[in-house]
């Protein structure tokens, strides 16, 4: 059986009736690209955004996929953050259910009790908070980012406060810029944060656009004092770049 649907068979049988099919294939296909990365044998510190519609099924492929992986021999281990608390208990009560002392939820009434055993579960659950206050400095990280020696793998549900909306996408797996991604490949002199700096230019250049302009027509995204500034003309020198490596990579299939 294919993994993916190994993954459609641990769904509820309701949600199997109602669910699309092919909108969990795709919402699953990320899960399974982070488990895949992680269990490589020297993955890189590298991102993913399941980028989906509210209403595809995100917490359905969510819960299916923590069943999965309790299943598997690796014991991959998770760190879990969660908005909304109702979603963490129902989170948690699924997967206990199916496969008990596998999953632990730290909140503020159990804190003090529970932080000293988390190294004897495979997945973690916490809030938005509780990784904002980690992400700050405060708490011991080490305690919810071990599992048996391994770093538990980190998803969030939803976007955290601390990070931008126009950025939150930046430099990941099926990011909103994928194309210059797939452009800038193999372009000489330009670091990762480099690149990501320029994304996160290209985004705000955009959303200044469409506040702006009151038309359906765009003839010029930057203005003169940005052509002039050092992050305006580290684009265009990219974008020039692009065209020559878009020239040869055409001469070569030729």
């Amino acid at each position: 059986m294919e993994k993916i649907d190994e993954l459609f068979e641990l769904l509820d049988s309701d949600v199997k009736r109602n669910i699309n099919k092919q909108a969990f294939n795709d919402i699953e296909n990320v899960f399974l690209d982070i488990y895949s990365h992680y269990d490589s044998e020297k993955p890189e510190l590298v991102s993913w955004v399941c980028n989906a519609s509210p209403g595809h099924g995100k917490t359905q492929g969510l819960i299916s996929f923590l069943k999965w992986v309790t299943t598997q021999e690796s014991k991959t281990p998770i760190l879990l953050a969660i908005r909304e608390k109702n979603l963490v208990y129902e989170i948690l009560n699924r997967v206990n259910k199916f496969k008990p002392n596998s999953i632990i939820s730290v909140d503020s009434d159990n804190k003090d009790i529970v932080e000293k055993d988390l190294f004897k579960f495979q997945i973690v659950l916490i809030q938005h908070s509780r990784l904002e206050n980690m992400a700050l400095g405060y708490g011991n990280f080490y305690d919810y980012k071990k599992y048996k020696g391994k770093n538990r793998i980190l998803i969030i549900d939803e976007k955290p406060n601390f990070a931008h909306s126009t950025t939150f996408e930046i430099g990941t797996k099926n990011n909103v810029l994928e194309w210059f991604d797939d452009l800038s490949e193999g372009l000489d002199g330009y670091s990762s944060l480099t690149t990501q700096w320029i994304k996160s230019f290209i985004t705000m250049l955009l959303a200044e656009q469409l506040y702006k302009n009151e038309s359906d027509v765009t003839t010029k995204l930057l203005e003169e004092e940005e052509v002039k500034s050092d992050r305006g003309t580290t684009l265009l020198n990219i974008i020039k770049e692009m065209k020559k490596m878009q020239i040869i990579k055409v001469n070569l299939n030729h």
